[in-house]
């Protein structure tokens, strides 16, 4: 059994693959397996990848019957995984030689640890920016409860491609539930559960940023305050909250009810009329957990 899994979803990915798993190779920790799943892609990205693994033992490869989408492919690439540990990988960014050592000596106890990334362009060109400046990502709070609140009122900050799990809490993890719209968001909401989150600063990946990318293209830093001026109902935290509380129902500490209880009463203000006042006094009460910041770092 490998120490660690590497799952890596593609799907015409043929541009950029070949450049992702040589630097994923380049790994200062070798003991890993990289499973990667084609979801249909109509490029050649599956001959690409039947070239690779051929040339190391450790690339195991899938091909899907039919198109999943973005994150049922994620999922069937992390089902295939056996490592301790299991990495995420998206098909067109570039891991720096650390990757992996960052985040296993990231992770400690925790069920989960996820890093720091730089984004880079089309031609491999940094933006100038990271993904902590870009998400306005100030400070990581150091309870776990609190890191879900923020995940559920403000944003998730912890992303996927710079995202390792224990293997423990991929088996609570999947299935994903289907009303989940990412699966990276799922993955850290319920970690905050199941054993935490750890966090580095420490940039681990070229994250590519291009039009086509499922996230968008998003290079601007977001307003934390523009977000506390224009609170706003959504319904897939709602789905998030519903899914953790029918998955872990009966193992929940009553701090961890509590919370339940507390973020569940706010999102149900949010989709009142009227509300905004008992909106802002709560999020200014927790304004350092929610945003992840200090009062200097609002804008």
């Amino acid at each position: 059994m490998p120490l660690v899994s590497i799952a890596m979803a593609v799907y015409n990915g043929e541009k950029y693959l070949r450049k992702q798993v040589e630097s994923i190779l380049r790994q200062t920790v070798s003991d890993f397996e990289l499973v990667m799943t084609d979801d249909c892609s109509t490029d050649g990205s599956w001959q690409l990848m039947q070239e690779l693994a051929a040339g190391d033992r450790r690339i195991r490869i899938s091909r899907n019957t039919a198109n999943l989408g973005f994150k049922d492919n994620f999922q069937k690439a992390i089902s295939l995984c056996t490592g301790e540990y299991v990495a995420l990988s998206d098909c067109d960014d570039m891991w720096t030689p650390d990757h992996l050592e960052v985040l296993l000596a990231t992770i400690g106890d925790k069920a989960m640890a996820c890093a720091n990334s730089t984004f880079i362009d089309a031609d491999d060109k940094p933006l100038g920016t990271t993904l902590k400046y870009q998400e306005s990502f100030d400070g990581v709070p150091s309870d776990d409860m609190a890191k879900f609140r923020s995940i559920i009122l403000f944003r998730n900050t912890y992303q996927g491609a710079a995202m390792i799990m224990r293997r423990s809490f991929v088996d609570v993890a999947l299935p994903i539930p289907g009303e989940m719209r990412y699966h990276d968001t799922w993955f850290a909401a319920l970690a905050c559960f199941c054993g935490g989150i750890n966090y580095s600063a420490r940039s681990i990946l070229n994250y590519r940023r291009l039009e086509t990318s499922v996230t968008g293209l998003r290079t601007k830093r977001k307003s934390k305050l523009y977000r506390f001026l224009h609170t706003r109902f959504d319904a897939d935290r709602q789905d998030i909250l519903d899914a953790i509380t029918k998955r872990l129902n009966g193992s929940l500490t009553d701090s961890q009810w509590r919370m339940i209880r507390d973020v569940s009463r706010i999102l149900t203000i949010y989709k009142e009329k009227g509300a905004d006042i008992r909106i802002y006094a709560y999020e200014l009460r927790h304004y350092k957990s929610i945003y992840n910041c200090d009062i200097t770092h609002w804008i």
